[in-house]
């Protein structure tokens, strides 16, 4: 990092100053060249402490909580706990606070290791420092700043192991292709966002390759087997490679290339995403409030939930009251309530049947035989009969004394699906309520046991299966998910497992012998995850977008050019009485002025654009202040155009007056004389008390 030693061509244009140049005019030059070591690094410590120091200033105010600080502060209490929770992101970002101020010297280095301009790197850093948006997220307690940490150290560590490339294998090339693995598992281990920095340098990799594959100095094997190299990389061939090192023949250059790269940025950074989890997965072990989103042999890995240690019947018995969990990655327990579907949904007064992920007393059943009551648990006499594979059985609800009912209608979501509903009164119902136990890979006479077998309930009489649906019920249903009837038997999400078992007159048994390995605890808490993402619903009235909006911009451009048109439509994503001080004015009069320079031919010419971009200066700052934020922007970008003009030696001084006094008149003196014509206009129109 720093300067190099400039060639002698890049020096042929620097101007020639005399012995009495101004002390000032070299340090500019110094400055403009970017070969003083010195001014190097005063500039970058500059830039480092501007950036420490405006992202503490103030940084206790206000005194509350801000956004979703509401969240993350909780989070960083609960790892100092060890009280484990559920969260839609990754585990890292969590773990880590205040990279913010780092955003600005990797802007500085990323644009250094780009252009070699110091000019352009401390410009791309002020902006970076400067701006309103990063200093803000900088200063809460939020996933963005360390996410903007590790995309930003991934694009750096990039472009400063690419400054490498005519020393292959050195230690430096090496040390900053690990660094950009590392960057690259960080950017993924706070968001899954963080993918599209590794589809950056993915493609920037491959950008890499393929120069180096189309070297023809770079002796090759055959174009078959780096096409097997690359399609094998993720499996066997790193691995092997590695081992097999040394044994490389010269040729195999491209090969060596390719390899060095899968192991640091593919193989390495999953090793470390693994690590992440892992560290998170160990520290978190004590039971949660977002426990009820796991698995029951999840739950009984964290110290304090009803399952750690656990000591239940091991064999379920009519009479037993049980909780019944799906065995979809994600689902939640059988649960009724209460309140009943609305009348066009199902029968008048029957009761709702959902699935909900929290440990509620409205997730708890009692187990009944088909056609007689439930044994007496204080009846000594009464011997405990056992559950069997085959057995039909009724599940009533106990709090509300409904039965587990199903019936030949629709599903009010899914609709291809059957209704289930509680129905009856103190566990009297009707054939309905029938349901036959089924255990996955079970035979006649095999007993149902607590947590280890998977369950199906048949309907005895429309022959589907107890379903646990991937989809939300509406807001009259507290938007808990959907349980449905599923013709079809052999869909996975039919399957559940009975995960509480109390009955007294059964000894209990251990089930620690059933705890899951890291890796099905990994792979569950990433299906819980992207089902938790996935669930996540826009409110009425927010402003959404697609994915392939995100990287034209295309909301923020679409309202830009209505409000620059008039178009009523572009701000539909609005509601009524809301406050257009929701969308930045300031952005939209940028890009609404680049959409219409775009779309303007080009036979305008020099004077035709300079002349445009005075007239929307002035309707910038004409129909809000704020519009002088762009003035200023755009009076920046002048000076540097003006600076560089002045500093090319074959303009004479005349040209360089010319430039000056042309942007004088198009930017300066023509934006005052509209914005007077404005408010002449305003002032003649509006002559009326």
């Amino acid at each position: 990092m720093g300067p190099k030693k400039l060639s002698d061509e890049k020096i042929k244009g620097t101007r020639i100053r005399s012995k009495e140049a101004d002390g000032l005019e070299l340090i500019v030059d110094e400055f403009r060249q970017g070969s003083n070591s010195r001014v190097w690094w005063t500039v970058f410590s500059v830039i480092c402490i501007l950036a420490i120091v405006t992202r503490f200033y103030k940084v206790t105010e206000p005194d509350h909580v801000v956004w979703d600080e509401t969240h993350f502060g909780k989070f960083g209490s609960w790892y100092i706990n060890r009280t484990f929770f559920f969260d839609v992101h990754p585990p890292l970002g969590k773990c880590c606070t205040a990279m913010g101020a780092s955003l600005v010297p990797f802007s500085f280095m990323t644009l250094w290791e780009m252009t070699h301009s110091l000019p352009a790197a401390t410009f791309g850093a002020a902006l970076i420092l400067a701006d309103g948006g990063f200093l803000t997220l900088t200063q809460y307690i939020l996933l963005d700043p360390p996410l903007l940490f590790f995309i930003m150290a991934s694009v750096a560590t990039a472009a400063r192991f690419n400054s490498y490339r005519d020393k292959p294998f050195s230690l430096g090339w090496w040390g900053w292709l690990l660094l950009t693995g590392v960057s690259l598992s960080g950017s993924v281990s706070v968001k899954f966002v963080g993918l599209f920095v590794v589809l950056y340098v993915g493609c920037h990799t491959i950008a890499q390759l393929w120069h180096i594959y189309g070297n023809l100095n770079n002796p090759m094997s055959l174009v078959l087997k780096h096409f097997v190299a690359r399609a094998l990389c993720l499996i066997l061939l790193p691995i092997v490679l590695y081992l097999n090192w040394f044994n490389l023949l010269p040729q195999s250059l491209v090969l060596k290339h390719f390899v060095a790269r899968a192991l640091c940025l593919i193989l390495l950074p999953i090793v470390l995403y693994l690590v992440y989890f892992y560290i998170h997965l160990s520290v978190l072990n004590k039971t949660g409030n977002g426990d009820g989103f796991y698995s029951s042999a999840f739950q009984s890995q964290l110290e304090g939930n009803p399952l750690h240690n656990a000591s239940m019947p091991l064999e379920l018995a009519y009479g037993a009251e049980i909780t019944l969990k799906s065995q979809r990655n994600g689902g939640g327990y059988l649960h009724s309530h209460l309140h009943l579907y609305p009348e066009d949904k199902a029968y008048a007064h029957q009761q709702q049947i959902t699935t909900y992920s929290h440990k509620d007393i409205n997730n708890r059943w009692i187990v009944k035989k088909a056609d007689s009551e439930p044994l007496d648990w204080d009846d000594e006499k009464e011997v405990p009969e056992i559950v069997r594979h085959g057995d039909l059985i009724r599940l009533e609800h106990v709090p509300t004394g409904r039965n587990l009912h199903s019936h030949a209608l629709p599903a009010p979501v899914t609709t291809r699906h059957y209704q289930v509903t509680g129905y009856g009164e103190n566990g009297q119902g009707d054939l309905n309520d029938v349901w036959r136990v089924e255990i996955m890979n079970g035979k006649t006479g095999d007993s149902v046991k607590t947590l280890v077998s998977v369950l199906k309930l048949v309907h005895s009489q429309v022959h589907c299966a107890l379903h646990s649906s991937t989809k939300q019920l509406p807001k009259w249903a507290y938007e808990q998910m959907e349980v449905t009837c599923n013709p079809n038997l052999r869909e996975a999400d039919n399957t559940w497992n009975i995960e509480d078992n109390v009955y007294p007159k059964l000894p209990n048994s251990s089930f620690e012998i059933y705890a899951p390995s890291f890796l099905s605890k990994f792979l569950e808490a990433h299906t819980v995850m992207f089902q938790g993402n996935a669930g996540l619903k826009p409110k009425e009235g927010e402003v959404t977008s697609q994915p392939w909006q995100w990287p034209i911009n295309y909301r923020m451009l679409i309202g830009a050019f209505g409000y620059m048109t008039g178009y009523d439509g572009a701000f539909d994503f609005i509601k009524p009485g809301d406050k257009y001080e929701n969308v930045s004015y300031v952005g939209m009069r940028v890009v609404s002025s680049c959409l219409i320079f775009c779309a303007l031919p080009f036979s305008l010419g020099w004077w035709g654009w300079l002349l445009l971009t005075g007239v929307s200066l002035s309707g910038s700052v004409s129909v809000k202040f704020v519009g002088l934020f762009v003035v200023l922007y755009v009076g920046c970008h002048t000076i540097a155009q003006l600076w560089h003009i002045y500093g090319n030696l074959n303009n004479p001084m005349s040209l360089v007056l010319k430039h000056f006094v042309a942007r004088a008149l198009c930017l300066i003196l023509l934006p005052i004389v509209l914005y007077l014509v404005y408010f002449y206009i305003h002032l003649s129109v509006l002559n009326k008390t």
